[in-house]
């Protein structure tokens, strides 16, 4: 018997909700299925083992050595039972580490009774639990009391000093030659030094020491460098005028044909009143105040007489004559032909020399008698002539005949010194 249309109908809409169970029923068991692997079925796959001479030392060291890397915070290290990974440094001790690779060690210091030590890595076992990776140590479970592990700490590197330029100057005072000792005192790890000195002169030395010749105030400046920059000081030391040398009280004559010559310069500054110079037919006056240079023209003979603060003989046949830096004439000095009725400030560069002759010489420094001789062989050098200590300077250097030449000299002088 044939169906009618209506039971058609029925049939299809009956086929199609087992179509659609069929399809319901074959994805549960897919997802039973999914659900049935476990996600941690595939552990990292890596080889370590434990450094056993270490262990002597109390250090625990573990070395990677191949297979799969472990990153960190998926991966944990238990040693007696206790989760220490973050304790682990690398063989250069940095506590930063973010992956345990192939060839690379993990190290934790101190002193470690070493029972138990174990690896587990991230996932979940056939039983649940996380996948252990390594037995390194079995203490089966007893562990005694956990050691302290001190924690480590990182020390911030401190921030350097600035770079400032100091230093000290010893003395900072005293007469030409002064002879001054720099030290560097610059904060902030300078590795150069610049000094000037202010004279012309510079030293790239860290403590240098320099003398300055002439007197003055100068300024001493030393520059700084290193990676970070420069930094610069100044001070300023004071050079005062040298120290008046001691001035010897000297008695010398000599008698023919022994004679001798004189070089060099005198000046002094004019105090008195009706004060002259007469070179050839000019006539200078002076004024107080005027500042004198006298300057022999290359060595001569002649005399020289200055007592109780004035000076009245500067006879020879070529000087020089300045007045307040400034030459004003030159020529022959005659007698009577200068005044000075005071002065002060003397200044002498006057040099005797007495030719080495034989003859009788007698030659008194400071009272007591260096020669005395009336076959004396000697030549004589008496250096920066000065008043002596009776403010007498009297000199006589007689005769243009070789055999008619003596010398005859009371005065002071700085130095003395036999040829």
């Amino acid at each position: 018997m044939g169906m009618n249309s209506y039971e058609e109908a029925v049939s299809e809409e009956i086929a199609a909700v087992l179509l659609i169970a069929v399809f319901v029923a074959a994805a549960a068991v897919a997802g039973l299925a999914l659900l049935s692997v476990h996600p941690g079925s595939a552990p990292p796959a890596m080889l370590v083992h434990l450094e056993d001479d270490a262990l002597a030392d109390g250090r625990i060291v573990l070395s990677h050595d191949g297979g799969d890397p472990l990153e960190r915070g998926h991966f944990q290290i238990f040693v007696n039972g206790r989760d220490l990974t973050d304790v682990f440094t690398t063989s250069e001790g940095s506590a930063t580490w973010t992956a345990w690779k192939n060839g690379e060690v993990l190290v934790l210091e101190g002193q470690h009774e070493l029972t138990d030590l174990r690896i587990v890595g991230d996932g979940v076992g056939e039983d649940g639990s996380r996948w252990l990776l390594h037995i390194l140590r079995d203490g089966g479970g007893i562990y005694p009391d956990p050691p302290v592990i001190p924690t480590p700490t990182h020390t911030a590197t401190p921030t350097p000093p600035p770079l400032v330029a100091q230093f000290t100057a010893d003395p900072t005072t005293g007469p030409a030659p002064l002879a001054i000792h720099f030290t560097d005192c610059s904060t902030g790890s300078p590795n150069s030094w610049f000094w000037t000195f202010s004279d012309g002169e510079t030293s790239t030395v860290q403590n240098p020491t320099h003398t300055y010749d002439a007197p003055g105030t100068y300024t001493v400046s030393l520059t700084v460098r290193n990676s970070a920059g420069a930094d610069t000081t100044s001070r300023t030391v004071t050079v005062t005028a040298p120290l008046p040398a001691a001035v010897h009280d000297i008695t010398l004559v000599t008698s023919m044909p022994k004679g001798g010559t004189l070089g060099g310069t005198l000046a002094f500054t004019v105090t008195g009143p009706w004060s002259y110079i007469q070179v050839g037919e000019e006539r200078l006056a002076l004024a107080k105040g005027d500042q004198v240079d006298l300057t022999l023209m290359g060595n001569q003979t002649g005399t020289l007489y200055l007592a109780r603060g004035t000076i009245t003989s500067f006879e020879f046949p070529d000087v020089q004559v300045s007045v307040n830096d400034k030459v004003v004439g030159r020529g022959t000095i005659r007698p009577d032909e200068i005044w000075i009725s005071g002065y002060e400030s003397l200044i002498s560069t006057l040099a005797l020399s007495v030719e080495p002759e034989t003859a009788w010489t007698s030659l008194v420094v400071d009272g007591e008698t260096v020669l005395e001789d009336w076959e004396d062989r000697h030549g004589i050098v008496l250096s920066t002539l000065m008043p002596d200590s009776n403010g007498v300077m009297n000199l006589a250097l007689s005769g243009t005949d070789q055999d008619q030449r003596a010398v005859f000299y009371q005065g002071g002088a700085e130095i003395y010194t036999l040829v």
